[in-house]
């Protein structure tokens, strides 16, 4: 398989982290104040919430944190809508 040009890298990531926010929101996930917009914050209470950073997702419930790769907290985003959990226990 072809490496991907930078500008395509960069767009089909741009594409990847939108989705992963929509998919967020369908969860009842929302960015709260621009603070939020600018870290790549989804919160759904306030310890709890879904972070982007470096092409990881770190998902934090209260004290326990969670890091995983973008597309597979894509895979747990579409698993906990159907009824599977978001967050480990």
């Amino acid at each position: 398989m072809a490496e991907l040009s930078p500008t395509a890298a960069a767009d089909y990531a741009r594409r990847r982290r939108l989705r992963l926010g929509a998919l967020l929101f369908q969860l009842g996930y929302y960015m709260q104040d621009p603070g939020d917009v600018a870290a790549a914050i989804y919160r759904r209470g306030p310890s709890i919430y879904v972070q982007f950073m470096d092409g990881q997702v770190r998902l934090v419930n209260g004290t326990r944190v969670e890091v995983l790769p973008l597309e597979d907290a894509i895979t747990r985003c579409k698993d906990a809508l159907g009824g599977h959990p978001l967050h480990s226990s």
